[in-house]
């Protein structure tokens, strides 16, 4: 079981990266380099990123409420960290 806050981070990332397909997203993120860029972006500290069926099947979850929180707090949160690519 992933953070919330892991789950709405990969699926960041999944969008940022501009991949052409969710199995090229399932390959880039079994990489050292995304786990620790996700960690670094949502101040986790996970092993593996999730699988995109899991971030999908999350964000089918989630109040729109709250997701229409996000972009601020992530704008916040990118402004602070270090280049993460």
């Amino acid at each position: 079981m992933y953070p919330k806050q892991t789950l709405i981070g990969a699926a960041i990332l999944m969008f940022v990266m501009g991949l052409g397909s969710r199995r090229q997203f399932r390959f880039e993120s079994a990489t050292a380099p995304f786990v620790r860029n996700l960690n670094t972006l949502v101040g986790g500290q996970v092993e593996t990123a999730p699988h995109d069926d899991t971030i999908v099947y999350y964000l089918e979850q989630v109040d729109p409420a709250y997701a229409e929180q996000l972009p601020p707090a992530i704008v916040r949160r990118l402004a602070e960290l270090p280049q993460l690519f």
